[in-house]
């Protein structure tokens, strides 16, 4: 209702809560929240919007554990259009964010670890020849999503001029053979400093055979050489 009283409660919402009904009738909504500020924020939104839709709550159960919901609901009004009580639905999505928090730490991980071993990967598409590569790529190139032209020519350009011509001729060969491609070749930069880099790819092709995009790894080996 209006003063935030439980007036009804779907068998669903038991299980999220660990409630029984008669323990949620009358009570007021805000001694379920985690986090008080959500239920404001909540409340703002409604005030404002008359809706919210996967508005993200932490819920506390009766056991004392925590799960993550998703709240679709309305303020709901009288033929004076004031506002009498608020209706809607919970979805528990706790595993899912669960999930999500695994996969970002993880690729977080990730970059890490290719940060320490100066590995980037990269991806060519053959059908637009536009080109992304991964963080650490632009690291090792020294550039910025901005500055790079995100374009096959603008690798080429990047590459030292007594390797560019073969190592173009290596890419287009493994393209056209499908063959995958593991070259060693030099970056130069304005500053006439020269960087060693070990590329190595596979085409993929597509279900008719033809191929659409090349994806390689580059690792700046210049210590090693």
């Amino acid at each position: 209702d209006a003063d935030g009283r439980v007036q009804e409660v779907s068998p669903s919402c038991l299980s999220l809560t660990g409630y029984a009904q008669h323990e949620l009738l009358g009570r007021n909504v805000g001694a379920f929240y985690a986090d008080v500020g959500q239920r404001q924020a909540l409340l703002e939104a409604l005030q404002r919007d008359g809706h919210v839709d996967d508005f993200e709550i932490s819920l506390v159960r009766k056991d004392g554990l925590t799960r993550i919901a998703s709240v679709t609901s309305r303020m709901m009004m009288d033929a004076q259009q004031r506002p009498v009580g608020v209706e809607g639905i919970l979805r528990d999505i706790t595993e899912r964010k669960r999930a999500e928090q695994d996969i970002r730490r993880n690729l977080e991980s990730l970059s890490e670890v290719h940060r320490i071993a100066s590995l980037g990967h990269c991806e060519l598409d053959l059908t637009t020849n536009s080109l992304s590569w991964s963080d650490e790529t632009y690291r090792i190139f020294e550039t910025s999503y901005h500055q790079f032209g995100a374009s096959y020519e603008a690798f080429l350009a990047s590459i030292h001029p007594d390797d560019r011509e073969w190592v173009d001729n290596a890419y287009i060969m493994a393209i056209r053979k499908r063959t995958p491609i593991d070259i060693v070749h030099r970056l130069l930069f304005g500053d006439g400093r020269i960087k060693y880099v070990s590329a190595k790819g596979q085409v993929i092709a597509d279900t008719s055979g033809r191929p659409v995009r090349m994806r390689c790894t580059i690792q700046d080996i210049t210590e090693q050489k």
